[in-house]
This record gives C-alpha cells, sequence and structure tokens, in this order.
C-alpha cells in the first residue's frame, strides 16, 4: 500500500481544482493507494505543507496545480529525497508537458503505481529555486502582469504579449560563463530547466532535465513582422534556427544588466534586479513519472 499526500490549489484551472479530490476520492477507492488531501488556501501554503512533510511516512507527494504550486511544492522538497508528483491544472503545465505527464487524475494514478521516479534539476536564480522555465526582460514583465485582471488561460497571455510587446525596450545584457564574458542586447533571457513555457512553447528544446546544467537563450527584440515567423519556431521547435536567439548552456551563469530587469521563476514575479547569480544543482528533486 502506497502512501499519498495530493496537495491541491482549489483555484486551479479556473475552479477545475475544487473537483480534484471528488474525481481522485472515486478512482482510489479499489486501488492500492492511500490518499491524504491537504487544500491551499494562499499562495505560499502550498510550500508549506509540502515542508511539514518532508520527514512524513508518504511515499510520494503530488502537487496539484498549475506551475507555480508544482515550484511551491518542489522548493520545499528539494534534497529531501522524497518523491514528489504532478497533477497538472494549471494554464501552462510546462514542467508537466515536458514529461507528457497527463492532466487527468487516472494519469497521475498509474504514474503512482509505475514507480518510475527520475531526478530533475533545478535552477538557483538569486537564491530561488526554478524547476522548469523561469527568465528576465518580456516574459517576466508579461509575467508580472498576467492574471492582474483576473483573467488567466492562454488567449489572454497571447493577448498580453500583443498588448506589451512593441513598447519593451531592449536591455545591455554582460554575460559570465564558464570563465568567458559575452556582451548582448537582449528583450528577453528565458532560463530553462526543462524545454517549455507551456501550451506547448518550446524554448529550449535541447534542454535535459537531469545534466547539472541551466540553458539560457539571448532573445533579440525584432519587428513586430517577425514575431509571428519566431513564434512558429517556438511552437515547431526549431528555435535553434532563428537569428533573433541565442542559446547557452552551462552549470553556472552571471549576469549583469545595464538597467534593473524583472524576473520570473516558473512564472511566479521574482523582482526587479541588476545583477543574477545562476547555478544549477543536479538531481534538485525526485519526480515521479509516466
Amino acid at each position: 500500500m502506497k502512501k499519498a499526500l495530493f496537495i491541491i490549489n482549489p483555484v486551479s484551472g479556473s475552479g477545475r481544482g475544487k473537483h480534484i479530490k471528488e474525481n481522485l476520492t472515486s478512482l482510489l477507492l479499489h486501488s492500492e493507494i492511500e490518499a491524504t488531501y491537504m487544500e491551499t488556501v494562499s499562495k505560499g501554503h502550498a510550500s508549506q505543507i509540502a515542508k511539514e512533510h518532508r520527514e512524513t511516512e508518504f511515499d510520494i507527494i503530488i502537487a496539484c496545480g498549475g506551475d507555480g504550486t508544482v515550484n511551491e511544492v518542489a522548493s520545499s522538497l528539494m534534497t529531501s529525497g522524497k518523491t514528489m508528483g504532478i497533477l497538472p491544472i494549471g494554464s501552462g503545465n510546462g514542467l508537466a508537458r515536458h514529461y507528457g505527464i497527463k492532466t487527468e487524475p487516472m494519469g497521475t494514478i498509474e504514474t503512482i503505481r509505475s514507480g518510475k521516479v527520475v531526478g530533475h534539476d533545478a535552477a538557483i536564480i538569486n537564491g530561488l529555486p526554478g524547476f522548469n522555465v523561469s527568465g528576465i526582460g518580456f516574459d517576466a514583465h508579461v509575467a508580472h502582469l498576467f492574471g492582474k485582471d483576473g483573467k488567466r488561460g492562454f488567449n489572454s497571455y497571447l493577448r498580453l504579449i500583443a498588448r506589451e510587446f512593441t513598447a519593451y525596450k531592449t536591455f545591455s545584457v554582460g554575460i559570465t560563463k564558464d570563465h568567458q564574458d559575452l556582451q548582448s542586447d537582449a528583450i528577453m533571457i528565458p532560463i530553462a530547466v526543462a524545454s517549455q513555457f507551456g501550451n506547448n512553447a518550446f524554448i529550449a528544446p535541447q534542454a535535459d532535465t537531469n545534466d547539472g546544467k541551466t540553458d539560457i537563450t539571448i532573445v533579440k527584440k525584432m519587428h513586430p513582422m517577425m514575431v509571428i515567423p519566431f513564434a512558429l519556431r517556438v511552437f515547431t521547435k526549431t528555435i535553434s534556427g532563428s537569428r533573433y536567439a541565442k542559446a547557452f548552456q552551462s552549470e553556472d551563469f552571471r549576469l549583469r544588466c545595464a538597467t534593473p530587469q524583472p524576473l520570473h521563476v516558473d512564472g511566479e514575479p521574482g523582482g526587479y534586479h541588476e545583477s543574477f547569480e545562476i547555478k544549477s544543482v543536479k538531481s534538485a528533486i525526485k519526480l515521479a513519472i509516466p
């Protein structure tokens, strides 16, 4: 009998999270899984629950929510040796999509039964752990605005990008990696452990989630007419062929921006900074996958 703790964000997926407990309870009636359910009541609560159960008897702790909920649980389980799972019910579900994790509760149950677990890296950015795709600049600017009007979902995200892109200014950045110094201008710098933002938008299709390295991509400003062709490359995993994107990989990076730039960590705002220290942590968490 496996013991599983489900940490549920009830407001994820436009309220889909409210019905997850009911669905799971029905599906688990005749399983070999003993389930405990805890619902979050505020931002940061999932992290608190996971931290309190790092050393308990649960065989697996499952984050039921979007990338923000996944990040909270993963951050609290880092280096604990405790296995975590994901029941993705958010708007993007980037990390879950990277691994092909299903959005249906039955998929999570099958994953728990299979017992397949992999090591998954983290990128520590100015002290904040990221497990999927974080970023500096325009994508962080959008992340800071996303959902403030109460509207979430993929279409709202695209409308926000279209509205804000033209006005966002490029910035100069110095990059230190592997004892080499580089200089560039950028509109955004995605910081990737896994391959995609979510919704199959692949910013780092080459990313290996257990190589002890982080991938960053310098994305340059482009004419608005080039945004759609660039987006097509993102959705078809061919971003490496774009003259507006340059990818780098290393265990550690140091970035220095000419002006303070916004940071997001797995889609959650991380403040404004001029300097960014990025350190990779190999196999930071144990993750159950299909």
